[in-house]
């Protein structure tokens, strides 16, 4: 089973809070700004450092020393799909670090999904807080008028599993990633999605399709092996069935409902235009290049209650 990870790179590569002051002095920064790890297994440890060679980053860019402290942060606002990492699931080694004069300090991050049926399918966002505080020439943290500090995002999700039977919340859908592979542009291919209604009381469910603003990402897996990312899905009128131009055509409408502890299965349509072309190369940050090799959408569902959980489609086109 390979793991991959995501290193997203949006408009700020290094995220950067700038106060008052000198701009060094009064900054922050942290990298990766966003990872998306996927293919996690139920029962086991992801390392991020010795699984990827990646760590958050948190470079010193001035004359005094700092410490920072690492802390898995209580929002209430997390990405449409995902739930929140619980704090036990999440280790940061070391979860505080002194850094000097125009150095870099590394923490790693090892995440620790518990074995079960409850815990294949999920999606889960890590909100992490890096904090900074002046220290004196014993380490000791000195006494602030205000804390400078930075989140960064990072996301873990865990491998599909059609057969099980035990959730967590009000309502599941299975599998979270979709594959399409060695597809022949211009054909029809069918994939079924299920939804799990777990509460006491029937919902209706609405189904779009969801691509993430524009960002540029590199994937690695298991190995520090390169994997070629994907190309998001963007235009609208790709999902207009009347139109017939489009990835993912909803064969009952976009809305389901579900009877309580019950279950419906659901058939997306997938035909992807003969003549579309994954782009011949695209541009990142750093002036980085990579080829895409397939397309990539997400079909985000939410119950009438504003819960959200979503289904990952990836097409592969044939070489021939």
């Amino acid at each position: 089973m390979k793991i991959i990870v995501i290193v997203s790179h949006i408009i700020l590569v290094l995220l950067t809070i700038i106060l008052i002051g000198d701009v060094n002095a009064a900054s922050i920064e942290a990298f990766p700004a966003m990872l998306c790890i996927q293919n996690l297994q139920p029962g086991s440890s992801f390392n991020l450092e010795e699984e990827s060679n990646f760590a958050i980053t948190i470079p010193n860019q001035s004359n005094t020393r700092y410490l920072y402290k690492v802390v898995l942060k209580e929002v209430a606002n997390i990405l449409g799909g995902y739930q929140r990492l619980p704090n036990d699931f999440i280790k940061f080694v070391p979860d505080s670090v002194i850094v000097e004069p125009w150095d870099t300090g590394r923490v790693n991050v090892i995440v620790t999904i518990p074995e079960g049926d409850e815990y294949y399918n999920k999606n889960y966002e890590a909100p992490i807080q890096i904090r900074k505080f002046p220290v004196s020439k014993k380490g000791a943290p000195m006494g602030v008028s205000f804390q400078l500090n930075v989140t960064v995002d990072y996301f873990f999700e865990t491998v599909n599993n059609r057969d099980v039977s035990n959730f967590q919340g009000e309502f599941e859908v299975i599998p979270n990633v979709a594959l399409v592979t060695d597809y022949v542009l211009g054909s029809d291919v069918i994939q079924n999605i299920t939804i799990f209604n777990n509460d006491n009381k029937k919902h209706t469910y609405t189904l779009n399709t969801y691509a993430p603003e524009m960002q540029d990402t590199i994937s690695i897996v298991r190995d520090i092996l390169v994997s070629i990312p994907g190309h998001w899905i963007i235009e609208d009128n790709w999902v207009q069935p009347e139109t017939k131009k489009f990835l993912f055509l909803f064969d009952k409408g976009k809305n389901i409902t579900v009877g309580p502890k019950d279950k419906k299965e659901y058939r997306i349509d997938i035909n992807v235009p003969s003549d579309a072309k994954l782009p011949e190369s695209v541009l990142m940050p750093g002036n980085i290049y990579y080829v895409p090799t397939f397309w990539e959408s997400i079909i985000m569902v939410e119950s009438d209650t504003g819960q959200k959980d979503f289904v990952r489609i990836k097409v592969f086109p044939s070489a021939n």
